[in-house]
């Protein structure tokens, strides 16, 4: 049956209020960082030197596959009213692995809870997740965060990553030529990585960090030594930082001076990868 002359605007009205545009679409609820660190697992962590303002950095958790999480941090006081450069905190083992070991998720852990609201607190937009397959899951989660930039305040153009242990393959691999972030990556930190004979090189032309603490695994620190070497004949500008007495995780167990500093360093190294040009 044929509709008169405007009979159709009422439900296209209606639609309108059902399906808001993406920019009129809703700021996504947050709490504050510091309820997320009460609740966080000690196990491990926090970060040494984590600060008290990081408190106030904002966080949202969100499903971005069925059954995966990602938790968005965003500095105090944020209005959403324009794109922050994104730190990505990149997990590669599967949650079932930090659930068994911690009784809880990757996302509910305090190392990574303090590491994202100490980078929302230098202004950015943070994000850690979780996987069951990262070579499957991190190219979903770089999708999703692009299909919702307008709404999270993303700016994707400019990515800083994060991996330690043994996440670098994933890092490396998302900032490969042909990887789910090749060209949107400005800059990587590379702590302590446990890297594969087989990982990725990344695209050239971003600045790495390598952090290579001496009293961790002789023969794993010395490939992530051969592998920095690798990057810079590859065009990327390379910053090596050596710890003599640094073990693994020492930026969650060895409270010095001198370990404050390579994370103080790496927060400043962050910021001018995700600073514009002037």
């Amino acid at each position: 049956m044929a509709c008169k002359k405007g009979a159709w605007l009422p439900f296209v009205l209606a639609a309108a209020m059902v399906f808001p545009s993406a920019a009129e679409e809703p700021l996504p609820p947050t709490e504050a960082a510091g309820i997320r660190m009460d609740r966080a697992d000690r196990t491990y962590g926090p970060v040494i030197g984590y600060p008290d303002s990081a408190l106030q950095s904002r966080v949202a958790s969100f499903e971005y596959s069925p059954g995966l999480r990602v938790d968005l941090y965003w500095p105090a006081g944020f209005s959403f009213d324009r794109n922050l450069p994104l730190v990505l905190f990149v997990v590669s083992l599967p949650d079932s692995f930090f659930k068994r070991d911690l009784g809880v998720s990757v996302t509910e852990s305090a190392p990574y809870v303090s590491w994202c609201s100490m980078a929302a607190g230098r202004g950015f937009a943070a994000a850690v997740m979780t996987v069951t397959q990262w070579s499957r899951d991190l190219p979903v989660l770089a999708a999703w965060m692009e299909s919702r930039k307008t709404q999270l305040r993303l700016d994707t153009t400019r990515i800083f990553l994060w991996a330690c242990s043994a996440n670098g393959d994933a890092a490396v691999a998302l900032a490969s030529s042909g990887g789910a972030l090749a060209g949107r990556v400005a800059g990587m930190s590379l702590y302590y990585t446990f890297l594969s004979q087989m990982a990725s090189t990344p695209v050239p032309g971003f600045p790495v960090e390598v952090v290579i603490p001496e009293k961790d695994d002789a023969g794993k620190m010395r490939w992530l030594a051969v592998y920095a070497e690798s990057l810079g004949k590859n065009g990327n500008p390379v910053r090596v930082v050596r710890l003599p007495i640094g073990r693994h995780a020492f930026d969650l167990h060895q409270d010095t001076p001198e370990h404050r500093k390579v994370v103080e360093d790496t927060l400043q190294f962050m910021k001018d990868c995700l600073s514009p040009s002037p």
